[in-house]
């Protein structure tokens, strides 16, 4: 299993979009579980499962892990997740799919902001529409750091690290990028940085 894959299919695309989906993806990349263990987890009926399944796996997303017979002879595929974690490549997305992704990576940079005013006890001025800017440009970003990761991984032949710690380390790394490279739409947040010791320059 990858650590990383980045997704450019539409196709693909829309299926993690789809909630069970996006459960069956995570509970596929801790372990591998077969249809009935999933519907049993998911609380669904296993046909409905079966259907989400077929769907994943035309995409390439997951894939038969293996096969094991059961008591009586029929064999009980264990599916897998093919990476740890999906990243879509946001700038090849629609426009309705990139609204989509734009409040998941909004809703991340709010908990960020809430976690250093909860420990720093300082509050980050951003209108609506600034947060808006600053997630879309952590989403470009995030799929750049994603393909670099992904490739990096590939040569080096490194196999699947804790599904969690891989997340977080590529949202940091895309949100530093985005402070780097887009210094005006991030300012009120790289000067805050600065000021609180987290970046490496200071408000001039």
């Amino acid at each position: 299993m990858a650590s990383i894959k980045v997704i450019s299919d539409l196709k693909a695309a829309k299926l993690i979009v789809e909630p069970v989906n996006r459960q069956i993806l995570r509970h596929l990349a801790e372990e591998e579980l077969t249809q009935k263990m999933l519907a049993d987890l998911l609380g669904l009926a296993p046909p409905s499962v079966y259907y989400h399944i077929k769907e994943l796996k035309a995409a390439k997303l997951i894939s038969v892990a293996r096969e094991e017979p059961e008591a009586h002879g029929i064999l009980q595929k264990y599916y897998r997740a093919e990476a740890v974690y999906f990243i879509v490549d946001y700038g090849r997305m629609p426009l309705d799919l990139r609204r989509y992704f734009l409040s998941v990576n909004l809703e991340r940079l709010r908990g960020i902001f809430a976690i250093l005013r909860a420990l720093k006890g300082v509050e980050i001025s951003f209108s609506s529409s600034e947060m808006e800017q600053l997630a879309d440009r952590v989403a470009f970003y995030l799929a750049e750091v994603a393909k670099e990761y992904e490739q990096r991984s590939s040569k080096a032949g490194d196999s699947a690290k804790d599904r969690e710690s891989t997340i977080i380390n590529l949202y940091g790394e895309a949100l530093a990028r985005t402070i780097e490279k887009d210094p005006k739409s991030t300012k009120p947040l790289s000067l805050l940085l600065s000021n609180l010791g987290l970046l490496g320059v200071s408000e001039p």
